[in-house]
This record gives structure tokens, sequence and C-alpha cells, in this order.
């Protein structure tokens, strides 16, 4: 497993990874990629990250479909 994550930042940071989550989510079914997870996390105020959590098989097609900002394995994430 693997998280992908896309980072806003400043006042709106919240409000758009909330908006970005939707659209992630609702393209993520569209396409039929294989995933168990979307959500928004904050590492700080003014920083919200949307992101979604993945199998192995649907890495490439996140990469190539969403381009996201970072990834980071399943254990990194779990173990914070």
């Amino acid at each position: 497993m693997r998280y992908y994550f896309w980072d806003f930042f400043g006042d709106a940071a919240d409000a758009t990874a909330r908006h970005f989550e939707r659209h992630l989510a609702a393209r993520l079914g569209e396409l039929g990629i294989e995933h168990d997870a979307v959500g928004v996390r904050s590492e700080g105020e003014g920083h919200a990250a949307a992101f979604c959590r993945v199998p192995q098989a649907s890495f490439l097609a996140v990469e190539r479909s969403f381009r996201p900002k970072r990834a980071l394995g399943a254990d990194e994430v779990d173990a914070r």
C-alpha cells in the first residue's frame, strides 16, 4: 500500500484540500482505480493535504492520472 498526497497551504488550505478530496474520490471511482481510503490530513496550521491510499496494482494509474505531489509507504504514514 502507498499513500499519495496533494498538499495545500495558507488560510484556505483545509477547504481546498476537502474540495480536492471530493473530486479525487469521484474520479478514482469513475476510472475504476482500486483504493481503500481517501481523506484529508494536516501537519500543522496553514497546511492540509488530500490523500488516497492504494494497493501496488494502482500505483501507476494514480501517478499518471493525478500527478501527486508526494508519496509515502503505508508503514511510514501509519506509524505517525
